[in-house]
């Protein structure tokens, strides 16, 4: 949320109309043009062929944990060495692992120094890779 400089108040139209000018960079006419042209044809099946409400990846996300201590730290040992992966006691442990999970953007994975937790699927950050502040660290990402 931004504050006016003149009047010190909250602008919440500020952070939409930001939204909004993002998105709109964003789309296309030049597509919208070319389904609206299938709709009048009647040309449904290629329209619904090409038809993307959101576009794949732009917002997908990918949960990580954060090892932010001795208890997450603890939890992802035990899981790395655990041999029984339907037992209660290894969904207990990713229930708790939950405290310290995070979604970033897919298409982030690559810059961010994720380490997997093998048999699970399911990577993990150190602390020195989170910033409290900031989130989760990318690799191309300074902070001084």
């Amino acid at each position: 949320m931004s504050i006016c400089h003149l009047c010190g108040i909250k602008d919440k139209n500020y952070e939409n109309e930001s939204y909004f000018r993002t998105v709109s960079k964003i789309l296309s006419h030049n597509i919208s043009q070319e389904m609206l042209s299938l709709i009048k044809k009647l040309e449904y099946e290629s329209f619904r062929d090409k038809f993307e409400l959101i576009e794949e990846n732009e917002f997908m996300r990918e949960d990580i944990i954060i090892n932010a201590d001795e208890i997450s730290s603890k939890l992802i040992n035990d899981l790395q060495n655990t041999v029984d992966f339907d037992s209660i006691e290894v969904k207990n442990k990713f229930r708790r692992l939950n405290e310290y999970r995070v979604a970033v953007p897919k298409k982030d994975l690559d810059n961010i120094n994720t380490k997997p937790i093998h048999k699970f699927g399911i990577a993990y950050v150190d602390m020195d890779d989170y910033d409290e502040n900031l989130g989760v660290i990318r690799k191309n990402n300074l902070i001084f």
